[in-house]
């Protein structure tokens, strides 16, 4: 056998060796990835019978007396899970760090901890979700089903985070900057770094999947908002879309809030009370001259009481506010977008 045909045959068993090699570890990625989702998807249907039992699913947290974040929803789903037992010993009268509760981080669920790769710290947790007022997860407040208009099998309601050092019963999870950040540490550095390009995901529907870590941006993060109208990028500039201003609801939708008219107008028993200086800076706009009253056919309280009440804008900047008074535009739009986008690009 020639020189050259030895080092041929060389190279041919080098690359079928090789071949083998990233065969068995797509098999095991494969594997693993598959355990994760019946994981997520475990915890997916404990959120939906929350949902069920309470009508809304879980807070990303509940705040104590303090003020501050006491609670992670991973405890509040404890019963939904099974896991009963660790949810009788959990104390809701002290914060997760407290004396006793802090003595239940070595119980940490192993539902909560991902498969494919164990965590250095046996109290931390893999189950994480996106906490901000345009995720599923805002903050405190609670949100239902219906308010995924995009479709719960289009908005993602948690993730598999591998190398989390976040304790299982702690009140934190991500923000949308640190899951873009995550979602780029997982693409290849280049052709020899070998990694598992996927995230692991579950959706509102209950279901859990994996997608690719090279997904569209704007792809993924209309996944993470259950309202994707007007959602911009978290580090992108402040200028861009402004669907967001042209979408309005009607008060009737929230049957149990009260608009006042003014911050002196009695306050409605066992409401929520909504008030804002913008309905009395409109008003007076609409005013003929600075003294005269809006003149409208029939009888309203509310406009009489507006009518008596201008409002003091020299207290206010010029310079941080923009008042246009207008009927909205048959096609959603309202009069005076492009004065507003020109004072606050």
């Amino acid at each position: 056998m020639s020189k050259k045909l030895r080092w041929l045959s060389l190279l041919i068993l080098i690359s079928i060796i090789l071949a083998i090699g990233v065969m068995v570890q797509n098999f095991q990625d494969r594997s693993k990835r598959i355990e994760s989702r019946n994981r997520l998807a475990k915890i997916a249907l404990a959120l939906h019978n929350y949902h069920d039992q309470y009508g809304s699913f879980p807070p990303a947290y509940v705040l104590g007396p303090d003020g501050k974040p006491w609670h992670s929803w991973r405890t509040l789903i404890l019963p939904q899970l099974g896991e009963q037992q660790l949810a009788d010993q959990y104390r809701f009268d002290e914060p997760w760090n407290g004396p006793h509760n802090s003595q239940l981080l070595k119980i940490a669920p192993e539902i909560y901890r991902s498969p494919r790769q164990p965590l250095q710290n046996p109290a931390a947790t893999s189950c994480l979700a996106v906490v901000s007022r345009r995720s599923m997860w805002p903050e405190e407040f609670t949100v239902t089903i219906d308010q995924a208009s995009d479709g719960t099998s289009n908005t993602i309601h948690f993730f598999e985070i591998l190398q989390s050092s976040i304790l299982w019963s702690e009140p934190r999870d991500l923000d949308e900057q640190q899951i873009l950040d995550y979602r780029r540490s997982l693409l290849p550095k280049n052709f020899w770094q070998y990694s598992d390009p996927y995230l692991i995901v579950a959706f509102a529907d209950g279901s859990a999947r994996a997608i690719r870590a090279g997904i569209d941006e704007k792809v993924f993060f209309s996944l993470l908002t259950p309202i994707t109208r007007g959602y911009s990028h978290p580090a992108g500039p402040k200028t861009g879309s402004t669907d967001g201003l042209h979408h309005f609801k009607e008060i009737s939708e929230f049957p149990g809030t009260s608009v006042l008219p003014t911050a002196d107008a009695p306050l409605p028993a066992a409401r929520t009370s909504l008030w804002c200086a913008t309905s009395q800076i409109v008003w007076d706009q609409l005013r003929p001259d600075q003294n005269s009253p809006v003149r409208f056919t029939g009888t309203s309280p509310m406009a009489d009481l507006l009518n008596n009440r201008p409002f003091p804008t020299s207290a206010l900047d010029p310079g941080n506010y923009f008042v246009d008074a207008a009927q909205p535009r048959n096609d959603g739009q309202v009069t005076g977008i492009d004065r507003l986008q020109q004072k606050f690009p």
